[in-house]
């Protein structure tokens, strides 16, 4: 488990911006393991009362496949992948996000840390993963 979260600080820290920083922890079927404030900001879910939430549930419609394919090419190259989608929590908020597969934990459940923004100003009209995505960019993951 230690090198989980230490995958996890090296992540935050090579992400390169500080402020405002959106972070969740999923699995591939989006159910939400883990959520800092700042996502929880964004989503609207300081009063949440359900127990499991399943971030696809505020993906914008038309950009659910988009982040699902997002998390299906990170976990199968082992790299970070990008994903570009609206959340919504009342009204939309465009996110900038990379999603990072990381290492199996002792669950054996495949887990994804979701990194990233809110763009403001910028709304995504339509599904973009991998439109802005230079793949000699891409970094692997331990």
């Amino acid at each position: 488990m230690a090198n989980l979260w230490n995958q996890v600080r090296t992540i935050i820290n090579n992400y390169g911006k500080s402020k405002d920083i959106l972070l969740s922890l999923i699995d591939k079927e989006g159910n939400l393991y883990s959520i800092n404030t700042e996502m929880r900001r964004v989503l609207d879910l300081f009063s949440a009362d359900k127990k499991k939430i399943n971030l696809f549930d505020h993906v914008q419609v038309e950009h659910v496949n988009s982040f699902k394919n997002s998390i299906r090419i990170s976990e199968e190259t082992m790299n970070f992948y990008p994903a570009r989608l609206n959340v919504k929590n009342g009204h939309y908020h465009p996110l900038r996000l990379q999603v990072h597969p990381l290492p199996f934990s002792d669950s054996q459940k495949q887990l994804f840390l979701c990194i990233g923004n809110e763009v403001m100003g910028q709304p995504v009209s339509q599904p973009e993963a991998a439109a802005t995505h230079n793949k000699s960019s891409a970094h692997k993951c331990a």
